[in-house]
């Protein structure tokens, strides 16, 4: 990816976005190449170095809101804050994806996937709070329904307060959205996603059966509350995401796998 060509200065913002869309690239290479679990180890470890280092290099107020000093600064904020967050739990994907998590992989880089999918809903949240247009923009729309659904899956909102928090919030948001819309309107994976969404009921001291409710009933369709499954399809998360290589998953069990079923009608997903 070459660098851009400018006569004057590149302002903070869209080199930062440069340089992360570069990464992001990158990243998405590697997945077309076998890596041992050392190697990928290693792969994540550097780009995750390659962006601390981008953000430590951009300006003040793309690191922290609180510098802000215009509403153009805080949308640059916010919208860096989403895309940074969301593509660092694409680099640490691996270590929820039960065909390629290993034990090192989920202990280094599990936890840093889920609170960048939480970061995600907070930075389209913090968005939508200085212009309502941002709920215009497909790819902040995507990558915030994308990560609230995996966290819906993976049941975070269950025993993650800061989860819950934000994906109450953002669930109400997105409500809201599809009631102001003619249906028509509503793309056929966004209007899924919220009715998925919606069926988390995020009041509730334990998750229903989200995947099997979401992944095999109709769109609409009741779903039963659940008060014995201890996750979110019922299934024994330690069998999800195995505690060593020799545990074999079915993949059906995938997050990503049933977030393309939710999305897209997709088969599995690694």
């Amino acid at each position: 990816m070459p660098a851009p060509n400018a006569y004057t200065e590149i302002p903070p913002y869209h080199l930062a976005m440069y340089r992360l869309c570069r990464v992001g690239l990158e990243i998405v290479r590697d997945r077309t190449k076998t890596m041992s679990s050392r190697e990928l180890f290693a792969r994540i470890t550097n780009h995750r170095n390659e962006i601390d280092d981008i953000m430590a290099g951009t300006a003040d107020y793309l690191r922290d809101s609180r510098t802000c000093k215009s509403v153009e600064e805080s949308l640059e904020h916010w919208a860096l804050y989403l895309h940074v967050s969301y593509i660092v739990s694409e680099l640490c994907r691996p270590a929820i994806s039960p065909s390629t998590a290993s034990y090192e992989l989920s202990k280094a880089f599990k936890q840093t996937c889920i609170d960048s999918l939480v970061s995600t809903v907070e930075a389209f949240l913090g968005l939508q709070n200085i212009t309502p247009y941002a709920r215009q923009s497909w790819a902040a729309v995507h990558r915030s329904l994308s990560s609230a659904l995996l966290l819906g899956i993976m049941g975070e909102h269950a025993h993650n307060e800061r989860a819950r928090r934000l994906l109450g919030r953002f669930v109400a948001l997105m409500s809201d959205m599809q009631s102001a819309l003619d249906p028509q309107e509503l793309a056929a994976p966004m209007e899924r996603a919220i009715t998925a969404l919606k069926k988390l009921n995020i009041q509730e001291s334990r998750p229903s059966r989200f995947i099997e409710d979401i992944a095999m009933a109709p769109s609409g369709g009741s779903v039963a509350d659940s008060t014995e499954s201890p996750g979110m399809a019922g299934v024994d998360h330690s069998s999800v995401f195995p505690s060593n290589t020799s545990a074999l998953v079915d993949e059906e069990y995938s997050p990503y796998s049933v977030l393309n079923s939710i999305l897209w009608g997709q088969g599995p997903t690694p």
